[in-house]
């Protein structure tokens, strides 16, 4: 078991759980109103997923090797079978952070009128189609981590700087630079295992930044729910 990194995860889907039944508006009529709900829902499940198969009880859903680096040495038919624990966190992810791209769109249609919007949405479904096929190919979290950079940092950074340089006091924008902010740091400490102490490692530390993250991207989209309603 790894109980903090349980603990985290669960703290992570509390808020996207809380954010998505705070948010959810059956008589929502702009689109981006429904994608931060289905956001923030599929979020919830993959935390929860990843603190009670990941985390939690994974030794109940994997069979024969329980070290992750043994099991990335098998054929790919056993790995897959081993990772069968990891795959709903992973593909929860990438379906959550879709959704948030397709709001980021909608939410940054009045300064995407001089930009084409439909190849944007091709380029958003191509680029999730293949990091959900590349996920179950290759069998790691790092296509989701990819999936997650691509949406914050190329997708929706430039996006909210542009808002911004019209509207500099627009609130959404700056609580979703607030939260890329914090997700980059929060990739980073993943990619160099930063680790404060052995009980609250680098999985625990990348947890707790994705929650703040989860929290700030909330506050952007009640912010959004204001202005329209």
């Amino acid at each position: 078991m790894e109980p903090m990194a349980a603990i985290t995860d669960l703290l992570v889907a509390a808020i996207s759980f809380y954010a998505y039944f705070k948010l959810r508006k059956p008589s929502a009529e702009r689109g981006y109103l429904r994608e931060y709900p289905l956001f923030f829902l599929f979020m919830g499940a993959g935390t929860l997923c990843a603190a009670i198969m990941t985390h939690s009880f994974y030794y109940l859903f994997s069979e024969g090797i329980y070290d992750r680096h043994q099991a990335d040495l098998l054929p790919w038919s056993e790995r897959f079978v081993w990772h069968l624990h990891d795959l709903p966190n992973w593909l929860f992810n990438i379906i959550s952070i879709t959704f948030f791209e397709i709001a980021t769109i909608k939410r940054s249609s009045q300064v995407l009128k001089d930009l084409p919007v439909r190849w944007l949405y091709m380029l958003i479904a191509a680029e999730s189609a293949a990091a959900f096929v590349l996920t179950v190919i290759l069998l790691t979290y790092n296509v989701a981590g990819a999936h997650i950079f691509f949406a914050m940092i190329f997708l929706s950074l430039p996006l909210q700087i542009r808002i911004l340089s019209r509207e500099r006091e627009n609130a959404e924008s700056k609580y979703i630079l607030a939260a890329t902010f914090c997700m980059i740091v929060a990739l980073a400490v993943m990619a160099t295992r930063c680790s404060i102490d052995r009980w609250f490692n680098f999985t625990d530390l990348a947890h707790c930044l994705i929650a703040v993250t989860m929290y700030l991207t909330y506050m952007s989209a009640k912010k959004t729910f204001e202005r329209y309603h």
